[in-house]
């Protein structure tokens, strides 16, 4: 294109007649001039060539991930957050943004933890962007932003990231009761990073051994507004993500603890305000029979 745009364009009609050929004049005493010659296309050297490919491997790859996250977005926005996929040299960027100001005092540490335990699983989207840009120099990148547009976190998986093995918390024999289970203190410290990333201390108690609760209670006072606000952001949450998010704990809880009997196991999620007063509550029904 470059090339195209240096070259000077001619046109000729045709069945004009040629011009008339002047007579011979005085000798010419001027010395010819050459012709002006154009200056050669600059080029890129072999390893700038290469870089370029890959990221154009790269964008190819945002590509085919924006129309995989079409639907995921829209289910995002209803929890209050959206997230869109981007090309940036030669990385790859998950960029989340929190739609609710209620959420930008998100805590960079307690995200980082979180995602920390998704290692594996990011890894995977490495494997893949690499293989696709047929270079391991590319990186995945999780960014988290608030709704004000100011970046949280800046989570990199390179060629150099090792995940935790966060199987090692777990007891390999299993737990003989909910309650046990629950005492460990293993999925404990999965509601502490939770909590670090709101305005809510979450705990888990056990009800007769047939029922989990999960307690989100508010560490400050809201005013009628907010609560209203937390109520409809919770209630939307849940009406897209309770049922997935109920059957994926009560299915590793009854892989956990072979003695909860499946058809009366039961999970709870409540919020309250500081006083102790019930915001919202979500009842997720036993777990499907196929689990």
């Amino acid at each position: 294109m470059a090339l195209a745009l240096l070259l000077p364009l001619f046109a000729c009609k045709k069945g004009d007649a040629p011009a008339a050929t002047p007579e011979p004049t005085a000798i010419v005493t001027e010395q010819p001039t050459a012709a002006p010659t154009e200056a050669p296309e600059p080029t890129l050297d072999p390893e700038a060539q290469k870089q370029a490919k890959i990221e154009e491997r790269v964008a190819n790859y945002c590509s085919i991930m924006k129309a995989t996250l079409a639907e995921l977005n829209r289910q995002l926005e209803a929890s209050g957050m959206s997230v869109e996929a981007l090309a940036e040299g030669k990385d790859l960027v998950f960029k989340y943004t929190l739609l609710s100001s209620l959420a930008d005092g998100m805590s960079a540490s307690g995200l980082r933890e979180s995602l920390d335990l998704e290692g594996a699983a990011l890894v995977q989207t490495y494997n893949a962007l690499a293989a696709f840009a047929g270079d391991d120099s590319v990186r995945f990148i999780i960014r988290y932003v608030d709704s004000k547009g100011k970046t949280l976190i800046n989570y990199i998986i390179d060629k150099n990231y090792e995940p935790i093995d966060s199987s090692a918390a777990l007891d390999p024999r299993g737990y003989a009761s909910l309650s046990e289970f629950i005492e460990s203190g293993f999925f404990q410290s999965f509601l502490e990073r939770a909590g670090d990333m709101s305005e809510f201390d979450v705990t888990a108690t056990v009800e007769n051994e047939t029922m989990l609760v999960i307690n989100y209670t508010a560490t400050r006072s809201f005013n009628e507004s907010e609560i209203e606000q937390i109520r409809s952001d919770m209630e939307k949450t849940f009406e897209v993500y309770g049922t997935e998010l109920s059957d994926l704990i009560l299915g590793q809880i009854k892989l956990l603890v072979s003695s909860v009997n499946a058809d009366e196991l039961k999970l709870v999620f409540r919020y309250y305000t500081e006083d102790g007063s019930l915001i919202t509550e979500f009842r997720a029904d036993h777990l499907p029979s196929d689990v």
